[in-house]
């Protein structure tokens, strides 16, 4: 026969056993659980640490085939021909007259081609006394000015064509004035310019010659 003591002990042994059991059951989820939550933050911490490789990879990428598909990059002004500009203009400077125009053996004096080598240069950034060839060009001015007639004709010499050495010649005028303000070429150069739209062809736009002194040929 079983006494209430036996029965009561045999009653809490099953109660803790089954509390054991639910126990071990928890505790092995809550390991499922933490387990999960940690591969989920490795694989986010991987997907992120790889989107970051790829932000910066790809645009390192692109622009190493950009760099490879683009063509060589032209370069207008090398150190060649900077050096060969140079020399040039050093040589037109040693073919100046004395009296700061430039002569050729088929023209003689002629102020488009005094003009044309000022403007040399001038391009190369020398003006009326700035520059290594500044005197050249205030040279080459003086010989301009001293050539312009009161009919607004610049012509010098025995200049074949007039009025294409007078374009090249308003041309410096301009360029000098624009770059220094110098107010000795103003008038002249606002006389050659109404040569030219005066003696300009009502059929091409285009100056018709004139003779040496500034007027159109009848």
């Amino acid at each position: 026969m079983v006494t209430p003591q036996v029965h009561l002990h045999a009653c809490l042994a099953r109660h803790r056993a089954v509390n054991h059991i639910l126990m071990h059951k928890m505790v092995n989820q809550y390991a499922m659980i933490i387990e999960a939550r940690r591969c989920m933050l490795r694989t986010v911490c991987v997907a992120g640490c790889l989107m970051m490789l790829f932000a910066v990879a790809c645009p390192a990428v692109a622009r190493a085939r950009d760099a490879a598909a683009a063509p060589a990059q032209f370069v207008e002004i090398t150190p060649q021909s900077r050096r060969a500009v140079k020399r040039g203009l050093m040589k037109l400077a040693t073919l100046q007259d004395t009296d700061g125009g430039f002569t050729t053996s088929r023209f003689g004096k002629h102020a488009g081609i005094t003009a044309l080598a000022c403007l040399a240069f001038m391009a190369d950034g020398h003006v009326p006394g700035r520059g290594t060839h500044g005197e050249a060009v205030r040279r080459g001015l003086e010989f301009t000015l001293r050539h312009c007639q009161e009919t607004g004709l610049i012509a010098a010499g025995t200049s074949h064509g007039p009025m294409y050495g007078h374009g090249f010649a308003t041309l410096f005028l301009g360029e000098v004035y624009g770059m220094t303000g110098n107010e000795r070429v103003r008038e002249p150069l606002v006389k050659a310019t109404r040569m030219i739209v005066n003696t300009a062809s009502t059929i091409s736009g285009t100056p018709i010659q004139v003779c040496k002194t500034g007027q159109a040929p009848t």
